[in-house]
């Protein structure tokens, strides 16, 4: 996936800060998890996953707080709360709020605090800008974590293969997790066992549009396209539903050569970044911006984007994304 210049510098800027910030917290979360026996692992988002993060509307990549992901995973439920406890006595920070769950989401998740150096450190040891810098802490059971091993990258986080599941295949998915919950409850708390959410069906058609969307990406070539075509597909679906537009207006739309000039003539703008070109020519600047603002979200806009559609300029700050 080609990722553009203005985004790739922003990248190595914030993870230069990232650099910094790990000789620092690393070692103190390796340390919190040997004396308590428990594991410790972590990853940076790749630049391509950053971008497709970008045009979902997330933050800017200097405060994206999961640009740098850490793990710490103790053994079961019982353990969680202490786990919390333990790693915001070594940090100043959060917990996040759950995320928002599809319809034929299980909800089967770990916790994530939102953290920093902040006050436990002294001020002088390292600049602000990494004192200051948030960065994520997910904490999981043995279980969910091994989940997360198996399947994050295949189910969702994964290539055309993924959305292309039959829904029997996802149902099966939600029960093997249901059952991996009810393991995880019993191992903590055997009256915790019983507790359990149901598995619904998806939303009739939400594969079907979801893979139109995917069938866009045939525009570019192999090397351009989001290595992640479930999160494309997916915001670019949010961001057509909420600008009342339909999957096929829009499938028509890219086939024409108004669009297939903006990728021959910027291929700096990537598939998710021609998407919001595509439907801000469709639906008008006013209606983007007027729905961006009533579901409270974003887009990102760079430079490039702003040359390329020049209406992007006049975006409010309030629904932008800058890298």
């Amino acid at each position: 996936m080609r990722v553009p210049d203005d985004v790739l510098a922003a990248y190595e800027e914030a993870l230069a800060v990232i650099d910094v910030l790990k000789t620092t917290a690393e070692p103190r979360l390796r340390i919190l998890c040997e004396e308590n026996g428990w594991l410790f692992d972590q990853r940076i988002k790749s630049p391509e996953s950053a971008l497709s993060k970008l045009e979902a509307g997330g933050e800017p990549l200097k405060s994206m707080p999961d640009l740098w992901a850490t793990q710490v995973v103790v053994p079961t439920r019982e353990h969680l709360n202490a786990a919390v406890g333990v790693v915001l006595e070594r940090f100043d920070g959060e917990i996040k709020p759950p995320r928002t769950l599809s319809p034929e989401a299980f909800k089967y998740d770990d916790i994530h605090l939102r953290v920093r150096l902040g006050s436990r450190i002294p001020p002088r040891s390292v600049v602000a800008e990494v004192i200051d810098r948030d960065f994520e802490v997910q904490v999981r059971t043995g279980l969910q974590y091994a989940w997360w091993r198996a399947t994050h990258d295949q189910l969702y986080k994964g290539g055309p293969e993924a959305l292309a599941q039959p829904w029997g295949v996802r149902r099966a998915v939600g029960q093997t997790r249901a059952a991996l919950e009810m393991l995880d409850s019993v191992l903590a708390d055997l009256p915790s066992a019983g507790k359990m959410q149901d598995v619904g069906p998806p939303p009739g058609g939400a594969d079907l549009e979801a893979l139109e969307c995917a069938a866009w990406l045939s525009l570019w070539r192999g090397a351009d396209r989001p290595a992640d075509v479930v999160r494309f597909s997916s915001t670019a679906l949010a961001l057509l539903r909420a600008c009342a537009l339909t999957v096929e207006a829009v499938s028509d739309y890219v086939q024409h050569d108004d669009f297939r000039s903006v990728i021959a003539e910027a291929p700096q703008i990537g598939p998710g970044q021609a998407v919001v070109v595509a439907v801000d020519r469709m639906a008008g600047s006013e209606t983007v911006i007027a729905a961006l603002k009533g579901g409270s979200r974003r887009v990102l806009v760079t430079p490039t984007m702003v040359r390329v559609h020049p209406p992007f300029g006049d975006y409010p700050q309030e629904v932008q994304v800058n890298p």
